[in-house]
């Protein structure tokens, strides 16, 4: 709300009013002052800023207006997309975690087993020395 001199609205008491841009098909790009509560109704102040453009101006910024849109739209797109390829390669990373953890501790039983195999020999043997001596 940086301007001078102060716009004030029929509200009570008065406020200075922000200037605003205008996107509509209408006045696109038009600058204008409205109550700031005039999204909830307020005192209903609205005053144009600016005269109104001519229609060759008027249509341009509107296509401008509406190719912006389209490119951010475009954007949107394409980043829902690559977020849904790297959901993918994360799940599928998952997948080889999983694998991977699975034979892991495949080995790790397998090993267990060997290890109690060996504790089983060593001790048999230590105890067969005992018992024939």
């Amino acid at each position: 709300m940086d301007y001078e001199p102060p716009k004030l609205c029929h509200c009570n008491p008065p406020r200075k009013v922000p200037r605003w841009i205008s996107w509509s098909r209408q006045n696109p790009g038009r600058r204008y002052y409205a109550c700031v509560h005039a999204l909830n109704g307020g005192c209903r102040f609205i005053e144009w800023h600016d005269d109104p453009l001519p229609k060759f101006f008027s249509d341009l910024i509107g296509h401008l207006r509406d190719e912006v849109w389209r490119l951010k739209g475009a954007r949107t797109e394409d980043a829902v997309e690559e977020q849904t390829m790297t959901e993918s390669v994360i799940v599928a990373l998952q997948e080889q975690l999983k694998e991977k953890s699975a034979g892991a501790d495949a080995v790790k039983t397998k090993y267990k087993t060997i290890l109690v195999v060996f504790v089983v020999f060593v001790l048999g043997l230590v105890l067969g020395k005992f018992l024939v001596h």
